[in-house]
């Protein structure tokens, strides 16, 4: 009723507040197992908003990579970051069980502990340096991608993936049709 009292008080205090809550649990299942309330769970379940693990939706990953170099980046003062392709597989190969928090926190650990201006595998924890990747890329280990070029790689995997369907390419890496038909003719990328 957007109104309460506080513990103690006298005075009806009126608010306009809406209440978001997060959970990786399936409500549902913990109501039946009597570890979450049923009343609490209709009081809060009046939009659902169902957010996919990064491993469900891959064709976020590379946004968010480069969003959290951007980021990481600047926050540690070092703007001329490349990537080996190396360490760019094992990004886009990884299933990520933390999730996008998980990513962050490889991407920010990389930045940190990059010597010089080049991220390369020994930048990542030891059990993503541990794993094979999973994408492979035509390119040499020791290539050093710049942040275009892991783009470039990445819309061509897409276009592999959408099997050289454009407007399904398009959707999937969020841009205008026009927009990728632009990278594709200004990057020399092929499907």
């Amino acid at each position: 009723e957007q109104e309460f009292e506080r513990i103690g008080g006298k005075a009806v205090i009126k608010v306009d507040v809406r209440i978001l809550a997060a959970t990786n649990k399936n409500l549902l299942d913990e109501i039946e197992k009597s570890r979450f309330r049923e009343d609490l769970f209709y009081r809060l379940n009046v939009v659902e908003v169902r957010v996919p693990p990064l491993r469900e939706r891959m064709d976020d990953l590379m946004g968010l990579i480069k969003h959290f170099f951007s980021i990481f980046s600047k926050k540690y003062n070092k703007q001329q970051l490349c990537i080996l392709d190396s360490a760019f597989q094992i990004l886009m190969g990884y299933s990520w069980p933390g999730n996008v928090r998980e990513l962050r926190n490889v991407v920010e650990r990389a930045v940190v502990l990059s010597q010089g201006d080049v991220i390369e595998p020994q930048d990542f924890p030891i059990k993503l340096q541990q794993l094979p990747p999973k994408t492979t890329v035509n390119l040499t280990p020791e290539r050093v991608l710049t942040m275009a070029e892991m783009e470039r790689v990445y819309i061509r995997k897409i276009l592999e993936f959408t099997g050289g369907n454009k407007l399904e390419a398009a959707r999937l890496l969020d841009i205008t049709p026009k927009t990728l038909r632009s990278k594709i003719s200004g990057a020399e990328i092929r499907k």
